[in-house]
């Protein structure tokens, strides 16, 4: 009955980050030092966890076990991959024994993931949501528009820097407002997704996605 109310209020918030993380992220780098990007998380992360904590009623839920050999093993393999993507142009890829040992590390934790998952009794992740064909294609069209748009969010602040030299305040001025909009079409849609197919609403979005990345 509050699934709409509750997605335009997720989507509020988790659209705060792009738009104050840039302005904010920039403000601290030039005043302090980048290290104060990631501690500012600490103090926001236990307010919010204190407000769960005091607001949220609590809810009965059939208790399961969580799977930490799965979640380990997810873990081993994306941790791996992420720094042997970021070190490899560092220490000239495969050239360097470390970025072997790291691509290792990656397929082994996604391998024995994989089996786990399968053979498992109650896996990470249940294999059989995978069987769900809107479930598939919703995150197909994520991963593509992820790609897309992460790609240019993680590109454009070294261009602005190196190429057009701007200052990193400048930098978060420029690229915060490209949150705004994301977050004004997240409260329009949860308050109307009950109104409309959802699909319909997903193929709009991604038609708009598609001409703001083409122009």
């Amino acid at each position: 009955e509050r699934h709409g109310q509750a997605m335009a209020i997720w989507g509020a918030g988790i659209m705060l980050g792009p738009i104050l993380g840039p302005t904010l992220g920039g403000w601290l780098t030039e005043n302090f030092n980048w290290r104060w990007v990631f501690f500012i998380n600490l103090p926001v992360g236990i307010l919010a966890f204190l407000g769960m904590a005091a607001y949220l009623p609590a809810v009965a839920r059939r208790v399961r076990s969580f799977d930490f050999f799965g979640f380990a093993m997810i873990s081993l393999g994306v941790g791996a991959l992420q720094l042997m993507l970021d070190r490899g142009g560092e220490v000239d890829w495969f050239s360097s024994i470390e970025i072997w040992i790291e691509l290792g590390l990656s397929i082994t934790g996604f391998w024995v993931f994989v089996i786990h998952t399968v053979t498992s009794e109650h896996p990470f992740i249940d294999p059989k949501i995978f069987l769900d064909r809107n479930f598939v294609t919703g995150l197909a069209f994520i991963f593509v528009m992820g790609v897309l748009i992460l790609a240019s969010m993680s590109l454009l602040p070294p261009m602005l820097s190196t190429i057009f030299g701007y200052p990193t305040v400048t930098i978060g001025i420029v690229i915060g407002p490209r949150g705004v909009g994301t977050m004004i079409s997240m409260l329009v849609v949860g308050r109307i997704m009950g109104k409309i197919d959802a699909r319909i609403l997903v193929v709009i979005g991604f038609l708009l996605t598609a001409q703001s990345l083409y122009t």
